[in-house]
């Protein structure tokens, strides 16, 4: 069991936040499938991404058949991987998030959401949304990329750039 609850999350060492997410996934067989770290420094992020007072921790991982980038969040009470990409489509992300060049925790209470024509892809303008908890900013070279939130029900993601 990933044990990443309250301030203890924040008190342990690196290292023991990963030794036990890499634990997770081989007590649940989920490292048959995928491999944890890859293309994205800091090696792992923490944060209360629902707002339950627990730490969450981000990981990069690889499906390890497909080779496809992606993140997963461990829930900070050890009961949950959620896979975000790594052949899992994901809104506007999509499965594969080889294109990720940064990430960081985004902390303000709003985002600018970059809204498309559907049919042509073409800008058509932007609207600021609210977010209750912080986010997963993830970005390419050119600073276009998304922001991953907990909308209250699931993981949402907000389009960033053209």
């Amino acid at each position: 069991v990933l044990l990443l609850s309250g301030s203890n999350a924040e008190a342990q060492p690196a290292g023991d936040l990963l030794s036990a997410a890499r634990q997770y996934c081989h007590n649940s067989g989920l490292d048959k499938t995928y491999t944890l770290g890859g293309n994205l420094h800091p090696d792992f992020l923490q944060s209360d991404l629902k707002g339950d007072h627990s730490t969450d921790l981000i990981v990069p991982v690889s499906n390890k058949a497909t080779g496809k980038k992606g993140l997963v969040i461990f829930s900070a009470h050890g009961t949950h991987a959620f896979f975000i990409g790594a052949g899992k489509k994901f809104g506007d992300a999509g499965d594969d998030f080889k294109w990720a060049q940064k990430w960081a925790i985004y902390n303000k209470p709003t985002a600018s959401k970059t809204i498309f024509n559907k049919k042509t892809g073409d800008l058509v303008g932007g609207k600021t949304v609210r977010l209750e908890h912080p986010g997963i900013l993830i970005l390419d070279e050119d600073s276009n990329g998304c922001i991953i939130y907990w909308d209250g029900r699931k993981y949402a993601s907000i389009h960033q750039g053209e």
